[in-house]
């Protein structure tokens, strides 16, 4: 027997109403809850109907076994799973290996799975990225460092190091990967913008001793290579070397003839970089190295 129209909508407008995939039994059940007279063999042809006019769509069985049977709803399987996908997965937890979220979805729904990500990949609401052997899926987009390995961080901070006693403003790790992060304000620390005053005739003498055997001999020390490790000495402490300090207790240390200040003898063949951590004597020339005397 053919089903008047009016029914068939009705019967429709329910299943767009459900909260979730409903079998044909507990769906018969609730029409009739609501007077609406149908036995199941009519409602099934009635759903067959509604499925082929795609006014409603037919879900697998939630259980499976020999008396299974489909169920309906009123957004396909791959709709309905990418609704649950944002709604309810990437609600609880922002980002999943691809095969947690695998784990994660029902059996039934497993196979429709790829269709539903690529979908949402595409419209951008997943963002997708490959990190070491695995697959990850977020609802935000990965950080550009989560790509750097720890040893290229060390690598950084070494570099770092190198550099930042030519900086006017020491640059830290945590600053540069929110820099390479994309952040338009990077933070400030709160010491970043402090001078250091707590510099020592003892440190420059260790720092001296310390690098003397790379001078294979010789006794005269590069002042740069005592300012770099000024440098490094700063940027551990959170602060600025402050240059006034470091060459007034070099040029006290020279008046007490502790130590002695020596000019280079080819000032063109500096660097800009070395010249502006360097001070010229009474007589305008660039004191490039230093030696203790006693």
């Amino acid at each position: 027997m053919t089903m008047d129209e009016a029914t068939l909508e009705l019967i429709a407008q329910q299943v767009k109403a459900l909260p979730k995939p409903t079998p044909l039994s507990t769906l018969g059940t609730k029409l009739r809850k609501l007077d609406i007279r149908i036995k199941n063999p009519e409602l099934e042809s009635a759903l067959e109907e509604l499925v082929r006019r795609h006014q409603i769509f037919c879900h697998p069985p939630h259980r499976g076994g020999r008396n299974a049977t489909p169920c309906y709803f009123g957004s396909s399987a791959v709709e309905y799973l990418k609704d649950k996908l944002l709604h309810q997965q990437f609600n609880t937890k922002t980002t999943w290996t691809e095969a947690s979220l695998r784990g994660s979805v029902p059996k039934a729904y497993v196979k429709f799975l790829d269709e539903a990500v690529g979908d949402l990949l595409h419209a951008k609401d997943l963002f997708q990225w490959r990190k070491r052997n695995s697959v990850y899926l977020s609802i935000q987009p990965p950080q550009p460092t989560e790509f750097i390995t720890k040893a290229q961080k060390d690598s950084l901070q070494k570099l770092l190091a190198r550099i930042n006693p030519y900086r006017q403003k020491p640059l830290d790790l945590t600053t540069l990967l929110e820099f390479l992060d994309g952040k338009d304000e990077v933070s400030s620390h709160p010491q970043a913008n402090l001078l250091d005053q707590d510099l020592t005739e003892e440190l420059l003498v260790r720092w001296y001793g310390q690098d003397l055997p790379q001078r294979e001999g010789l006794r005269s020390m590069p002042i740069p290579w005592t300012w770099q490790r000024y440098g490094q000495w700063c940027q551990e402490r959170g602060v600025l070397p402050n240059s006034d300090r470091f060459h007034q207790l070099l040029e006290e240390m020279a008046a007490r003839s502790h130590i002695a200040l020596i000019p280079h003898d080819s000032p063109r063949d500096l660097s800009a970089e070395e010249v502006s951590v360097l001070r010229r004597n009474f007589e305008g020339r660039i004191n490039y190295y230093w030696t203790i005397l006693s």
